[in-house]
């Protein structure tokens, strides 16, 4: 191989008369290498970027006058032996000697940087150069050779006066196998070689005597300068008006996972001059385009890619600011998440296009949207950093998230790209949303056998995407899918087994499917076999195992099992129950757009569970489940306006919130609404729309419903009264442990309502509701003991129930009775004032049935005192006030 260098140098003779010597730049016949060297200091001879192959011998000579000299051939530069791809460049520090000095001494050893200035020649043979410095050089005939011999990573210095010698670099060219400089960073890329562009902005550009501190070695070799030899320039200054600043990949850049918003990438900062910055990209994409063109053609054809892959590697070392480079990371980070070349690693895949994202390139941010929404096994789901990616691919002008993409599937063809692009028309990524466009794309990778272009197809089919909606046929691209082991066409499979979409429900499927994918690590099918392990559905009801799902797949980000994790921890389902868990968990849901889980943490603010109980969280929360549509969030705010909870009372806004959850059939919503035209809250009252609503809201199940309903059918409200239908709805209620509803039977059997009399079965009712800590139940149980129907007489009972109903739960007849007892000291010693208390305490909670014994009493008191004292009494007993 044949490489011929194209600088200008200058040569200063003893005479210090300056002849400029060229060397031409002429065909290269076996590699695309070309070496650039760069101006030298005036007044000083330098050889710069000298090409020196690892255990190759070389014979280089400069000549004048555009002719060419070589012992072999009429070339430039000789290389005796072709350089292989096995070979990887170097940039070594150098030192020259000031030639134009007479205590120069130049000597030839070998050994790696040698400190010494010494370099030694294969043969141990030390050669003296110094004659070098004082003979004068015959400018029109310089056969001048620099060297015989070159070991690998030979380096010039002079054991003399540091004053007569400058810093510059030497392009070297050093054997993979071999350990590179220690000073040096290099991508350890085998078999890669490139055009090589490069110069160096050296001591002689910036005008002033500074080493360069450091080197860098690339795969393309690039003749680069460490940031440090700049530190104390200013950006205004001529240096850096001519350079242009390269970012270079440090290997742990790709091997650990950084964060999406990381702005200090693990790079090398360096500079190159902006002519030959421009020449390098250019030669690195046309590089690059050759390579992929055969890439694709190869995966078309099935051939092997491997060496494609390894090149690729090799460019991701490259300048992360140029747009090829980038580009290639990109392309790279696609060839591991879909197996081309390589064995596919998600992970990995991650891993290559978070640099090139950040960088700015839309095909890895928008890939970085769907693994970030979807998540595949072992990339986190997380839904808040995939809307950043996808909203960066919406405002980026400079990059195309889809044109590699439509390349690779309308040319070549290739199934993968074909679906990739189908996902970038599904969810609007880079184009607009198109659901005919997405189809047809993930038919044509469907067709060739792609996994997971079938079983896209499948779910396209299932929902009517982009085409009319045929489950049987969604349940036939499931399953090709899933027998080629595609983890979410596996969950979707069980979903369709556990629904009955469009096959028979089977339960044992659905889980059997389920499982299947969790153990592949698929996200979804872990929560949902959580939640098969939970209610029982083809499979033991086991809520210990349904934990275990909801924690693996938790852990994988998806906020559905964040959020059923929270639930379990918040009621102690399959683990002790935790409201800081519950909280930490619905929590991370949220912060994701998990509806629910912002609802359920919005009422963990409005209770105070686990967090300082703020009301205007609670409420934001809410708000925010709300506008995702979630009706637990319409409701939940409902009663926020209804009540003050967060917002000062707004009736008509409560019932506005009601009515758009009631709509949309839940029952609690449709139970409150009820109660709104009941009452007149918010709305005039309507009694006819109260009955409406608590049906409603019956028909789903809903145990209050059930016993407003009842007591609609009691009363005759909004309905003919039906006494039959009271007692039956009363207990529906009651079947579901509702205490109001149990309390309401009790009352029926005690008066004949709907049913026949039975006084023993309502005081047996009445004292397991008043168990259950229900008021109402409380005193009529108390009564029953004290009147001894249906029970034994038991008055010191009586008084223990009437007061616990009253102190604990203000219940105004309980207050009433209480207050009965201490007048008249029964089953409690008696008391008057004590009494007096109650009766004023159960007037004010509406038992206006206690004015009368309230002012009774007053005047037995007064007829007990002279007059004077009872005008004291009375002033002491607000009676009006109370009324």
């Amino acid at each position: 191989m044949f490489v011929v260098i194209k600088r200008r140098y200058t040569m200063v003779n003893s005479d210090s008369t300056a002849k400029e010597l060229h060397a031409i730049k002429s065909e290269h016949l076996d590699s695309e290498d070309i070496f650039n060297g760069s101006f030298t200091d005036q007044g000083s001879e330098y050889l710069e970027n000298c090409i020196a192959p690892g255990n190759v011998n070389s014979n280089i000579y400069f000549s004048s006058n555009d002719t060419l000299f070589s012992s072999a051939k009429n070339t430039g530069l000789q290389l005796d032996s072709p350089m292989a791809s096995d070979f990887i460049i170097q940039n070594t520090l150098i030192e020259t000697p000031d030639l134009t000095s007479s205590d120069s001494n130049f000597t030839e050893t070998k050994g790696l940087n040698c400190n010494q200035g010494s370099v030694i020649n294969q043969e141990s043979q030390v050669s003296n150069f110094s004659s070098m410095a004082s003979s004068p050089i015959d400018s029109s005939n310089a056969h001048f050779p620099i060297t015989d011999s070159y070991k690998s990573r030979s380096i010039y210095s002079n054991t003399s006066n540091s004053k007569h010698f400058k810093t510059f670099q030497l392009l070297n060219i050093s054997s993979s196998s071999e350990n590179t400089n220690r000073d040096t960073i290099t991508p350890n890329s085998k078999k890669t070689n490139f055009l090589n562009y490069g110069r160096v902005i050296s001591v002689s550009d910036l005008s002033v005597e500074k080493k360069i501190k450091a080197s860098h070695n690339t795969s393309l070799g690039l003749n680069i300068v460490d940031k440090s030899t700049f530190t104390s320039y200013k950006v205004s200054d001529t240096p850096f008006k001519l350079s242009k600043q390269i970012e270079i990949p440090q290997k742990s850049l790709y091997t650990t996972n950084i964060q999406e918003d990381s702005k200090d990438l693990s790079t090398t900062i360096l500079y190159m001059h902006k002519d030959d910055y421009q020449e390098y990209c250019k030669s690195l994409k046309s590089r690059y385009m050759q390579l992929e063109e055969e890439f694709l053609i190869s995966l078309k054809a099935g051939t092997n890619t491997e060496k494609f892959v390894e090149i690729l590697t090799a460019i991701t070392f490259e300048d992360l600011n140029c747009d090829i480079v980038r580009h290639s990371i990109a392309v790279l980070g696609f060839c591991y998440e879909f197996g081309l070349g390589v064995k596919c690693d998600y992970a990995k895949s991650e891993r290559f296009y978070k640099p090139c994202a950040i960088k700015g390139n839309a095909l890895g941010q928008s890939r970085l949207a769907f693994l970030k929404k979807y998540g595949r096994p072992g990339i986190k789901i997380d839904r808040t950093l995939a809307a950043k990616w996808a909203l960066k691919v919406k405002l980026n002008s400079e990059s195309s998230a889809t044109s590699w993409l439509e390349k690779a599937s309308y040319v070549y063809g290739l199934a993968e790209a074909q679906y990739a692009l189908g996902l970038c028309y599904h969810d609007g990524i880079g184009v607009n949303v198109d659901d005919k466009k997405a189809f047809q794309l993930y038919l044509k990778s469907a067709k060739q056998g792609n996994s997971r272009g079938q079983g896209i197809l499948g779910y396209c089919y299932g929902e009517g995407f982009g085409v009319k909606q045929n489950k049987q046929e969604a349940v036939k691209w499931y399953m090709l899918a899933a027998t080629q082991g595609e983890s979410v066409a596996m969950y979707n499979l069980g979903y369709c087994y556990e629904d009955g979409i469009g096959v028979a429900r089977k339960p044992l499927l659905a889980v059997l499917w389920y499982r299947k994918a969790a153990k592949k690590g698929n996200a979804f099918a872990q929560n949902s076999l959580g939640y098969c392990h939970e209610d029982g559905l083809g499979v033991k009801k086991d809520p210990k195992e349904a934990v275990k799902w909801y924690q693996l797949s938790a852990m994988q980000g998806y906020p559905w099992a964040e959020c059923n994790l929270g639930y379990c921890y918040q009621y102690g389902i399959g683990v002790k129950e935790n409201p800081a868990q519950a909280t930490y968990w619905y929590l991370r849901a949220a912060k994701q757009g998990h509806a629910r889980a912002q609802h359920n943490l919005g009422y963990c603010y409005q209770n105070g569970i686990w967090v300082e109980k703020d009301e205007k969280k609670a409420v934001m929360w809410y708000h925010k489940a709300a506008e995702k549509g979630n009706i637990y969030a319409y409701h939940s705010l409902g009663y926020c306006y209804q009540n003050g909870t967060g917002v000062g009372i707004q009736l008509k806004e409560a019932v506005k919130w009601y009515k758009m959850a009631a709509v949309k059939n839940h029952p609690p919503a449709q139970l409150s609404l009820g109660y709104c035209y009941r009452n007149g809250i918010g709305v005039e009252k309507n009694d006819n729309k109260a009955f409406k609503w608590f049906q409603e809201s019956a028909k789903s199940g809903n145990a209050l419903a059930q016993n407003s309903l009842g007591y609609c059918y009691e009363e005759g409200i909004g309905t003919p009264q039906n006494l039959k239908l009271a007692f039956h709805f009363y207990t529906k209620s009651a079947s579901q442990n509702n205490p109001w509803a149990i309390c309401n039977v009790g009352y029926s059997y005690a008066q004949g309502i709907g049913v026949a009399q039975n006084l023993e079965k309502a005081v047996y009712l009445y004292r397991i509701a008043a168990q259950m800590n229900h008021g109402r139940a409380m005193e009529k149980l108390g009564l029953a003991l004290l009147e001894g129907v249906g029970t034994e007489k038991n008055e010191e009972q009586a008084v223990m129930w009437f007061k616990k109903a009253a102190e604990k739960f203000n219940h105004a007849p309980a207050m009433h009775w209480l207050g009965v007892c201490l007048e008249r000291g029964i089953g409690v010693e008696a008391d008057q004032v004590e009494a007096i208390k109650w009766y004023q305490n159960a007037i004010i909670n509406g038992d206006s049935t206690a004015i009368e014994r309230l002012r009774s009493l007053l005047v037995i008191k007064c007829n007990d005192v002279n007059k004077n004292n009872s005008s004291t009494l009375l002033n002491s007993f607000d009676v009006s006030s109370a009324a």
